[in-house]
């Protein structure tokens, strides 16, 4: 039985030779669509309310109507890509129709063509997510079909989430081009944002064709996905998933904690410390930093597991969100760019092996209950971290909120720093620790996947020659 299962992980490794420069190819169009991605978290609702005269309470409105449409759309494309893989079909194109999508409707939504009203907004905002989430669930159920291995698999996430920083970093520096009079946002300058996405876009998807499409299925998985079945087994196959309930717990809650601290973190700067204009150099130097430590995380996956760099990573957010707590106003503004450098290079090593390890779930998934799920999955994840982020937000915002905190006044009131302080450090850090706890009961290490990607091989091989018989 030893010989049997070495010899099915040695051909699982032989189908692992990804080379690095089909790992930057498959990584590259992310840096695209989370550069297009960005403005719309907190720039597009800014203009629209200022430059387009729209209602705050309307543009909170399509906000919130947007996650409701993730709610649906998130784990129809997990679905919808898993059939089209299981009838022999690649995730590739789903990636790279997704991708033009986006860039088209970020266009449409960044620079309307007329004065737009609540409906275009609402429309625009629906297509671009719809767009977006096109391309994001199959790129990353992708990636983790490139690669089987325990180790491959962490490599590949730490370039998709290098691409992910460049992004982010684009994003923010497009406004502090010398071109510009002002690094303020206007409608010009998020259709440029828009231009250089696009551009991007078009000029990463293009190497795409060549990267491989990940293993081929058998006979038996092709079958295993028909639409009655899905319909009705796809809650038990989530909810009978053991590893992946405790992934997605300890996503949520990590996810919660961001969510506040982000949601108040500018209000910290501007209205507390006073130096809400340092916000772009901190987040290009905190980016920029989070850029380079995917690749000290990925190195340090040759010595380490992943739940190991995944419970490292949380104790340094941990620490690092808490000691926002002695920040006072009058603080050099490089020494609070120090501790949100420490939340980035966190974030990074989740980037890096969260994917990575929810990969190694559906291996697991796949096995007990021969059913491929991979997009399912990854569109839970995907759904989880857009719900409980907007859930931290909106409780960040509440609590600052009852404790009399208004960004519009000169100086916050006694009450409003401690409500400042409760929802932006202490209530994060305390969910935080939440998340090590649940990392702590993950079952599944190298060893045992393993013996899991040993067993499927098996399966794999024994099912073939059945088919050729």
């Amino acid at each position: 039985m030893a010989r049997r299962s070495s010899a099915a992980e040695r051909r699982a490794d032989e189908g692992d030779r990804v080379s690095i420069r089909d790992m930057a190819v498959y990584a590259a169009p992310i840096s695209a669509s989370y550069l297009l991605l960005g403005p719309t978290w907190n720039i597009v609702p800014v203009i629209y309310s200022k430059y387009f005269g729209l209602e705050l309470t309307a543009v909170a409105l399509v906000v919130l109507l947007a996650r409701l449409f993730d709610a649906v759309t998130d784990p129809l494309i997990g679905f919808l890509s898993d059939r089209h893989r299981m009838s022999g079909g690649q995730r590739r194109l789903w990636v790279i129709s997704g991708g033009l999508l986006t860039a088209v409707s970020a266009y449409l939504l960044f620079y309307p063509p007329l004065q737009p009203t609540f409906s275009y907004y609402l429309a625009l905002s629906f297509v671009f997510y719809l767009s977006f989430t096109i391309m994001e669930i199959p790129h990353t159920t992708w990636g983790a079909e490139i690669a089987q291995s325990y180790k491959k698999r962490s490599r590949i996430f730490s370039f998709r989430s290098a691409a992910i920083y460049v992004g982010y970093i684009l994003y923010v520096a497009v406004p502090l081009l010398p071109i510009y009079e002002s690094p303020e946002f206007t409608p010009a300058i998020l259709r440029d944002v828009a231009l250089v996405g696009a551009g991007l876009m078009i000029l990463m998807l293009i190497p795409l064709l060549r990267v491989r499409p990940g293993r081929p299925w058998t006979g038996e998985q092709r079958r295993a996905g028909g639409f009655r079945e899905a319909i009705f087994s796809n809650a038990a196959l989530i909810f009978r998933n053991r590893p992946l309930r405790i992934v997605i717990a300890a996503f949520f809650f990590f996810n919660l904690s961001l969510g506040m601290y982000i949601g108040l973190y500018l209000i910290f700067l501007d209205s507390y410390l006073g130096i809400g204009e340092k916000y772009a150099i901190i987040m290009i130097w905190a980016n920029s930093s989070a850029f380079v430590s995917t690749y000290l995380w990925a190195q340090s996956l040759k010595v380490f597991s992943k739940t190991f760099i995944w419970t490292f990573g949380s104790i340094t957010y941990v620490t690092a969100i808490a000691a926002h707590a002695i920040i006072e106003p009058g603080a050099q503004w490089w020494n609070v760019m120090a501790f949100m450098i420490l939340v980035q290079i966190s974030l990074a090593s989740f980037y890096v092996v969260v994917p990575a390890i929810l990969g190694d779930v559906a291996d697991y998934g796949e096995l007990k209950f021969k059913r491929v799920c991979g997009g399912v999955y990854f569109a839970l994840y995907a759904l989880t971290a857009k719900f409980s982020m907007a859930a931290g937000i909106s409780l960040g915002l509440a609590i600052a909120g009852n404790f009399g905190v208004d960004p519009s006044a000169a100086a916050l009131s006694e009450s409003g720093i401690r409500g400042l302080r409760l929802g932006l450090t202490i209530l994060p850090a305390c969910i935080g620790l939440i998340t090590i706890g649940f990392i702590f009961m993950m079952p599944i290490d190298e060893r045992r996947h393993k013996v899991i990607r040993a067993r499927l091989e098996r399966r794999s091989s024994r099912q073939l020659h059945c088919e050729t018989a």
